[in-house]
């Protein structure tokens, strides 16, 4: 089962090497650098995407489409867990965007998850704490 879930990591997942743990860093700044696939719903809008991060408090992202700082989103992230993909829904709201040439990266921070979201993304992110991949501690959502 653990060599499954590995196979799923690294073929949803691509890490950046890049590690800095801190010993006290408030858990809600862990932020991994891992490429997921979501679904962000706004505005009678809804279109896929890739997270570059994600962190407990929210995500980041590349859109096809530009949206507002302050517009309020539903996300569905596709999370590896070690029992399979799970799909975790959360509601949230446009904190940055900044317009690329053919996209616009915007940063979602998460208001709310549906029920066990939370955890379902916690647990991601002290996996990759324990596998010491692609972690590091920044400012939250």
């Amino acid at each position: 089962m653990k060599a499954v879930f590995q196979t799923i990591m690294s073929f949803i997942l691509r890490a950046n090497l890049k590690t800095k743990l801190k010993k006290k860093a408030p858990l809600r700044n862990l932020r991994a650098s891992l490429e997921v696939e979501m679904e962000i719903s706004s505005g009678g809008h809804t279109f896929t995407a890739v997270t570059h991060d994600i962190a407990i408090g929210g995500v980041s992202f590349d859109a096809p489409m530009e949206l507002q700082q302050g517009d309020r989103v539903k996300v569905a992230l596709l999370i590896p867990t070690k029992k399979g993909i799970k799909r975790v829904k959360a509601d949230g709201k446009i904190v940055w965007v900044r317009p690329g040439d053919a996209c616009w990266t915007m940063g979602v921070a998460f208001s709310e998850f549906e029920k066990g979201g939370r955890g379902i993304v916690r647990g991601c992110l002290m996996a990759y704490v324990q596998d010491d991949k692609g972690v590091s501690f920044k400012g939250g959502h």
